[in-house]
């Protein structure tokens, strides 16, 4: 029979006591009797125990993602499957799930999963929009969703391809801004401009790409992608002189009422606000 190392026990022992001491000077409920299973939590052996059980279970959380398993099978595997939801916030085996879940939701954006097919694995096929937003899996839904963005724009999705993949192709303008995906089609497009401008499109060629090449200045001020070229027009001129500017806004054959009233005429301003004077 392996011997008890009674001096690792009376250390940890020691620390319990030190940590109860702190509680009881802050208010804070401390145990008075113990149970079996919380003294062998609070021994050197368990301590050891725990620490091996812990390292095991993170290993498992990686395998599971790996092998693509459920989110109700990795609940049953934690023994959670049972619980409410309330009981589940004080389930020892919640942080194994929730990292379960975090982890997941990087490899359901690399598989290509659909946006249908991840609400009814997180178990929100039947929301609305609004309870979607305070469900408790929501955070696993937000992280997938941003990792789809970024996956989109890696495989060089269309402004048109990811609008309908966010059921977003039908929408009016005013509907659009409004539309609870529009925070992942802001990010996807956010990325796009800097992608343009990296490759070197023309302010044409991003006018044609945003759909705005065809519209009106007045109709063009009311797109939701006016937002992208603008992001584009500061970035792009940045670092040009001001006659470069002009004609990469389109100003530079402009005078009068016709210079005043053109839609890139506040990008020039503010170009100018921010040139540094020459020296």
């Amino acid at each position: 029979m392996a011997k008890t190392n009674k001096n690792a026990d009376d250390t940890a022992d020691a620390i319990w006591k030190y940590f109860d001491g702190i509680k009881l000077k802050l208010g804070k409920p401390v145990y008075t009797t113990l149970t079996e299973a919380d003294a062998f939590k609070r021994s050197a052996k368990g301590q050891l125990f725990h620490e091996f059980f812990d390292g095991f279970m993170w290993k498992q959380v990686k395998t599971w993602v790996k092998d693509g398993k459920t989110s109700e099978f990795v609940k049953t595997e934690l023994r959670m499957d049972k619980l409410s939801a309330e009981a589940m916030k004080s389930s020892p085996n919640l942080k194994y799930y929730n990292e379960f879940l975090s982890k997941a939701t990087n490899e359901w954006a690399k598989a290509g999963k659909s946006i249908d097919d991840v609400k009814k694995i997180l178990g929100m096929e039947k929301l609305s929009a609004d309870a979607i937003k305070t469900s408790a899996n929501y955070k696993y839904y937000d992280e997938f969703m941003g990792w789809s963005a970024l996956r989109w724009v890696g495989d060089g999705k269309s402004i048109d391809d990811v609008k309908k993949l966010l059921g977003m192709d039908t929408l009016t303008t005013a509907a659009f801004k409004l539309n609870a995906n529009f925070k992942y089609y802001d990010k996807f497009m956010t990325m796009r401009v800097g992608g343009w401008l990296n490759s070197g499109k023309t302010t044409d060629d991003v006018k044609k790409l945003l759909g705005l090449d065809t519209l009106s200045a007045d109709v063009m001020k009311l797109s939701p992608n006016v937002k992208y070229y603008d992001q584009f027009l500061a970035g792009r001129v940045n670092n040009m002189s001001v006659d470069d500017v002009k004609k990469e806004l389109g100003l530079d054959k402009l005078s009068g009422e016709a210079f005043r009233s053109h839609i890139n005429r506040k990008h020039y301003y503010d170009f100018l606000a921010l040139r540094k004077p020459d020296v």
